[in-house]
This record gives C-alpha cells, sequence and structure tokens, in this order.
C-alpha cells in the first residue's frame, strides 16, 4: 500500500539507520525506493539493498531531490508515498498510524505527525498545528515526512520541477492545499529530524526570504497584491532561474548582485 521514497547521494553515515528504521516498521506492506542520485559507493548500497526484499535500488540523475523524488513516485505503484530523506528517521509507528487516520478520511491528502528535532548533543519536541491552509499559506509548519495520497499528489501536480530544492515541501503542501487536498494531524512525535551542517534547514537560511518570494510569485491567487508588490521589489535583481540553480550558483548569483 505505501511507498517510502529515499534519495541517496552522500550521507553515508546515516543512510543506514534511516533504512533500518524504516524496516522496524509495524506496518508491513510498504516498499522502499532506495534512489542513488549520484553516489559512486554502488558496493555498499547494493549491500543495503539486500537486506530486505521490499527495498529496490534505482539510479536517477543527480537533478536535485525534486526530480529525483518525482522519478519515484513515478516508480511507485502504491496507493500512498511517503518522503525520508537519509539523516532521517521514522518511529516504529509511523506508517501504521498514518495509514489508519488517512486511510479512513478520504478528503484528506495527506497526514503528518509531530516531530522530534535531534542532534548527537540533544533533542527537542517540535508540535507542528493542527492543519489550517490559511495559516500554512503564510508560514510553514509541516515537516516534509508524511503520507500522502498519491493520486491527490499527481492531481495537485506534485513537484514544481523548476524548483530544485528549496522549499520545495512546504510548495507541494500549497500545492495540494489549493487543489482541495488538506493535511491531517496527529499529535505524536513520530518523525525525526536530524540536525547538521550538512541539514537543508542549514542550507535555506541565508535565502530563505528569496525563495519564500518565488512562491508568492507563482501563486499570486493566494496572496494579497500588496505582497505581490514588495515580492517584486525582492526579486528585482534575481534571475527567474533562481530556484532552479544549485546552492553555489545561487551564492555565486547573490555576491555578483551585491557587488
Amino acid at each position: 500500500m505505501i511507498s517510502v521514497i529515499m534519495v541517496y547521494h552522500k550521507q553515508k553515515k546515516y543512510v543506514e539507520e534511516a533504512i533500518n528504521s524504516v524496516l522496524a516498521q509495524t506496518y508491513k506492506n510498504f516498499e522502499l525506493l532506495l534512489l542513488n542520485a549520484g553516489n559512486n559507493d554502488f558496493d555498499f548500497i547494493e549491500d543495503i539493498s539486500k537486506k530486505d526484499k521490499r527495498i529496490k535500488h534505482v539510479e536517477v540523475k543527480p537533478l536535485g531531490s525534486t526530480f529525483a523524488r518525482t522519478e519515484g513516485v513515478k516508480l511507485s505503484d502504491r496507493e500512498y508515498i511517503v518522503f525520508l530523506d537519509p539523516d532521517d528517521k521514522i518511529e516504529p509507528e509511523f506508517l501504521k498510524r498514518t495509514y489508519k487516520e488517512l486511510s479512513k478520511r478520504n478528503k484528506y491528502g495527506f497526514c503528518y505527525t509531530d516531530s522530534i528535532f535531534f542532534s548527537e548533543t540533544q533533542s527537542r519536541r517540535m508540535i507542528q498545528p493542527d492543519y489550517n491552509f490559511f495559516n500554512l499559506i503564510n508560514q510553514n509548519y509541516i515537516c516534509y515526512c508524511s503520507l500522502i495520497r498519491k493520486k491527490d499528489w499527481l492531481d495537485a501536480g506534485g513537484y514544481n520541477l523548476n524548483n530544485r530544492n528549496y522549499f520545495e515541501d512546504y510548495e507541494g503542501w500549497i500545492r495540494l492545499g489549493r487543489k482541495g487536498f488538506y493535511g491531517y494531524h496527529i499529535p505524536e512525535p513520530l518523525f525525526l529530524y536530524r540536525e547538521h551542517k550538512e541539514s537543508m534547514t542549514s542550507k535555506t537560511s541565508d535565502f530563505g526570504g528569496i525563495y519564500k518570494s518565488f512562491i508568492i510569485r507563482w501563486y499570486p491567487e493566494l496572496y494579497p497584491t500588496h505582497l505581490q508588490d514588495m515580492v517584486n521589489k525582492t526579486l528585482k535583481n534575481i534571475p527567474n532561474n533562481f530556484m532552479s540553480l544549485t546552492p553555489e550558483k545561487q551564492e555565486e548569483t547573490i555576491v555578483k548582485i551585491n557587488a
């Protein structure tokens, strides 16, 4: 019933933990699509793939997480999908609890839980509020790892492939919500997000305002006119393809603009 889609690139240090958290699920009717997006350690990946027949190893082009995850959705023949990064984990009840709630609520497009943000030295619970689309378009409060009804995801357009991997999950929730596919919240911390210097929260902190501005520009029907005016000022000198650039190219672009 469920495809867990994991894009693997550099995170060899953590990927086995992530995979083991999937294999430890109390809900057993799943497949794990392990997508190699440019890692050359094939022996390591093949060894992991042999751990369980539900693991399928596929190579994809290293064009960013939105492309790789979209390829994973195409490969999935299941009714539900879950995106899980190789440095994060899910609690053993994650699939069982989210599937139980979403499968009986046809009017909802996805089901999300509270989270634990953890590092080598500390952890803290992050409480995600109950779903409200009007609050969501102003600020994201839903972690990327949720159980999604695949049909609704595809009907909403899936990922925006012009957005390489910046706020792409937030944009995904907006794309679902504007089509009427809302989220159901389970107030239990069943997703574990690892904080480290390579995590996406660290990478997007410098350009978050620019990323959000592009989202407002792309969905003008959701935001008031005065915000569009502010966005036009913010993005005045920013190229239209900024969201499709690599982090390195984005930094080069900003340096040139500020020079």
